[in-house]
This record gives C-alpha cells, sequence and structure tokens, in this order.
C-alpha cells in the first residue's frame, strides 16, 4: 500500500517537473530581426511574419516575398508585425512595425508569399514603428512563490488523518 508520504512527493516532483517543463520551453526570441525602422530593399523577420526581397529587387518600395500568421494581424488597411527581445532578465523590448496596404485586400491568414515576384505587393519598408519596454517579474521570485504554496498544502495534505483519505 502507498502512503500518503509518497502520493504527496509524487505530486510535488510531478509538479516541479511541470513548472520547468514550461520554463525551459519559453519561446526564444532572437530569430527575428526586424532591421532599420525606415528604408527599403532588406529582409525583415518578425516573430509572426517576414518582408523579404523579392526576385524583382523591389526597385519601386514594393515586394511579393511576404508573409504573415494571424488575421488579427490585419487593422483596417495596415497589417502589423511584432518582434519581442530580451534587453535583460527583467525585461522585453516589444517592436511593431505597421505596413500600408492601401487598397490591398490579403490573402487570408497564414499567408506566405514566396520569392517569384508574382502574387500582391505589399511596401518593403514600414509605414511606422513603435517601441515599448515591458517590465516583466522575475521568475525566480514566481517559482519560489508557487513552490512554497506546493510544498504549504502538501504539509497539510500530509498531516490528514488517514481516515479523511477513504
Amino acid at each position: 500500500m502507498i502512503s500518503v508520504q509518497e502520493i504527496a512527493m509524487k505530486t510535488l516532483s510531478q509538479w516541479i517537473t511541470a513548472a520547468l517543463a514550461v520554463i525551459i520551453s519559453l519561446p526564444a526570441f532572437a530569430q527575428s530581426d526586424p532591421g532599420p525602422p525606415t528604408g527599403g530593399g532588406i529582409n525583415r523577420s518578425y516573430d509572426d511574419g517576414y518582408v523579404f526581397v523579392d526576385s524583382t529587387g523591389d526597385p519601386f518600395g514594393y515586394t511579393s516575398y511576404w508573409g504573415y500568421q494571424n488575421a488579427s494581424q490585419i487593422q483596417g488597411d495596415f497589417l502589423v508585425f511584432h518582434s519581442e527581445s530580451n534587453l535583460d532578465a527583467n525585461t522585453i523590448q516589444l517592436i511593431t512595425d505597421t505596413y500600408d496596404l492601401g487598397n490591398l485586400t490579403p490573402p487570408p491568414a497564414p499567408y506566405s508569399g514566396g520569392i517569384s515576384g508574382a502574387g500582391p505587393v505589399i511596401p518593403d519598408s514600414p509605414f511606422s514603428r513603435s517601441i515599448a519596454d515591458i517590465v516583466v517579474p522575475e521568475p525566480s521570485s514566481v517559482a519560489v512563490g508557487s513552490l512554497g504554496m506546493l510544498i504549504l498544502i502538501g504539509r497539510v495534505y500530509m498531516r490528514k488523518p488517514k481516515s479523511c483519505f477513504r
């Protein structure tokens, strides 16, 4: 027969494993490169899409080599892309680039245009850019607080008389 303490320790171990799995799987935002705020003719990658130079070289400031992931990125006549990066342990920088679609009705999301130069075109540089620095709580304090609560619950659980578990 398994004791209450063994069940509590197994439960605690499962919670810690699950918490570590979540922390380890947090996304790394180093893959995106939105480039400078102005200027065309360069590749720009975002967390939720891309605007690259197509096979024509974008001589008139437009490209067909672009893609986006979510319908929520279409905001009126604009297409919005986001790029997050870690400034330090407690601060994330969010860059939001907005592209003017003019009269273009974009293909439904998710859309991924190719390098060929064929397909709907958008400007190859952002209409506007905003930058926000977002302060996030230290992961260690959240994890320690959660672990402390879990230990407290485990102690209460282990102190109950065995007759409560029948």
